[in-house]
């Protein structure tokens, strides 16, 4: 059981990990290009941040859908997605802990 389990959970945790970098790098470059610092001109910011934009809201869609009546004004979904990558990310960090890897 072990032999599958463990390798299964790390594969997770890693990915768990990248789309909370996603999620994480997709607002800090939106907000970027908000506040004018950084602009959509340059074609390899552009296609960073589309391919960026279209991971995260993928997995922020579904969110957005359900927070709509709690907050109409401000998204608030980053916020809720990467709490909830973050307690996976621990509950899986924990049963690895009982078979001694980390």
């Amino acid at each position: 059981m072990d032999i599958v389990l463990v390798p299964f959970l790390i594969v997770l945790k890693m990915l768990v990990n990248f789309t909370t970098g996603v999620v994480l790098v997709s607002v800090l470059l939106g907000w970027l290009v908000v506040a004018d610092i950084l602009s959509t001109n340059n074609k390899l910011i552009y296609y960073i941040i589309d391919a960026l934009s279209k991971i995260s809201n993928f997995i922020l869609n579904p969110i957005r859908r359900r927070l709509k009546a709690v907050s109409p004004s401000f998204d608030i979904a980053p916020l809720v997605l990467v709490t909830c990558l973050v307690f996976v990310e621990l509950v899986i960090a924990r049963i690895l802990a009982r078979f001694c890897i980390l």
